[in-house]
């Protein structure tokens, strides 16, 4: 417990990880204020006694007796960055900020803690002081008709109403936590499980994303690297995504994001290079995992760039593991859209050697060659499979604008000359359709 601030219940958030070793509380989150500094609100993080390196709330945070500070003061941005990372964002964030701002005076990080916390995406939860983690699904509707409703823009709305508060995830799209609470003998679809996911819809600026995010992913599951499973509805307009962050029989997992491990918050996603996104995460690891990493997230990066995807930022990349002490892996890739479509002068999300264009195949094959240490070879064939699984989803492309016209005139038509111009700069490798 705080020893340091007389701080009431509502000042105080209670931490929890749920692992392989059970749930179990780790700890306490305080907020405070220095007299004469009301406004500047500061939190403190502390490790209850009697722990385990087991029970460590994140790989940047050992277990200790002194308590973790952030700097930065404020309403927002002042959380640890492993209870920030997972703080809703965009949409959803706006939408409980509403919600409660008639209850909560001054809503902050702290309070959307406090309110999402107990569903956070990963191993550790926060909950309001004495109080135990919320497991339940809560109401919901059926996965049958979130896969089959023809106005998922319209169910969106209707999802957040009444799973916001179980929505602990970040991103600036629509977004919710999903778990069936039917229980059926078979799926809806085949391909479809009945775990844990999230689901997603454009925001006003990016008409059928979830479409364009859709054969983004194609394209990095075709390339052979590992890749999220993501799933579209019959509207083409909402994507569900299969939660990584959990085992096969539910037990979540350990999961960081770039920022984290770069100890930034997500106001600071955009800030820093792929250079020190690379240095960082294979820190992470022993070093005879590092020749996998450096591939893996190599792949990643080029993806981005040969795919136009500009918002390839901190929180896009993350490592998995079931607790600090267990091997920690590089997770599944996630997030991939392409956004210069929707905004034709985009740059990159983070610099690559003290630039945001994208960078030519000379420039990336140097990035690849001393940032990740890869042969020239390696580097070119990684090229080839990206142009490859590229090349190979065009087809999807061209069946996806035939059946959502709308979709072809808004993004799919932009969505292959953008492809194909960057093919011929990042890759240095000409892409055509398929027998033209």
């Amino acid at each position: 417990m705080p020893k340091s601030h007389a701080s009431a219940p509502e000042d105080l958030l209670d931490v929890w990880v749920r692992d392989l070793h059970g749930l179990r509380k780790v700890g306490t989150l305080e907020r405070y204020s220095e007299p004469g500094f009301a406004w500047q609100v500061r939190t403190a993080f502390y490790y209850d006694d009697g722990l385990s390196d087991r029970d460590a709330v994140s790989i940047t945070m050992p277990v200790r007796r002194a308590p973790y500070e952030p700097e930065v003061a404020g309403l927002v941005g002042n959380l640890p960055p492993i209870f920030d990372q997972s703080l809703p964002e965009g949409a959803l964030r706006d939408y409980l900020m509403r919600q409660y701002a008639k209850v909560v005076e001054n809503i902050g990080d702290f309070d959307l803690a406090a309110l999402t916390g107990s569903t956070f995406i990963g191993r550790v939860l926060v909950t309001s002081h004495g109080e135990a983690p919320n497991l339940d699904a809560g109401p919901t509707v059926s996965l049958e008709h979130i896969v089959r409703d023809p106005d998922s823009l319209a169910l969106m709305e209707e999802l957040m109403r009444i799973s916001a508060r179980r929505s602990g995830v970040s991103g600036a799209h629509p977004k919710v936590l999903y778990r069936p609470s039917e229980h059926r003998n078979e799926p809806t679809r085949a391909t479809l499980t009945t775990g844990e996911y999230i689901l997603k819809t454009p925001g006003e600026d990016f008409p059928w994303l979830s479409i364009n995010e859709y054969l983004c992913m194609s394209v990095s599951v075709r390339s052979g690297l590992p890749s999220a499973r993501v799933h579209l509805t019959e509207s083409g307009q909402m994507l569900i995504i299969e939660r990584f962050d959990r085992q096969d029989d539910g037990t979540p997992l350990g999961f960081e994001d770039g920022a984290t491990l770069c100890a930034r918050t997500a106001r600071q996603k955009y800030e820093g290079s792929y250079e020190i996104l690379v240095r960082n995460f294979l820190l992470m690891v022993e070093p005879a995992g590092r020749p996998a990493l450096r591939s893996a997230l190599f792949k990643r990066i080029v993806l981005s760039c040969a795919l136009g995807d500009g918002d390839a930022h901190l929180k896009n990349f993350g490592m998995l593991y079931g607790d600090p002490d267990d091997t920690v892996k590089f997770a599944p890739a996630y997030d991939i859209c392409s956004t210069l479509p929707y905004i034709a002068q985009d740059q990159m999300a983070l610099s690559m050697g003290e630039k945001r264009l994208f960078p030519s195949s000379d420039h990336l094959m140097d990035f690849g060659r001393v940032v990740c240490g890869l042969s020239r070879k390696q580097v070119q064939s990684v090229f080839e499979e990206v142009h490859g699984a590229t090349r190979d989803t065009l087809k999807d492309l061209d069946d996806y604008c035939d059946l959502y016209p709308d979709f072809a005139d808004a993004c799919g038509k932009k969505l292959f000359s953008v492809w194909q111009s960057l093919a011929k700069h990042v890759l240095a490798i000409p892409l055509a359709r398929p027998g033209s």
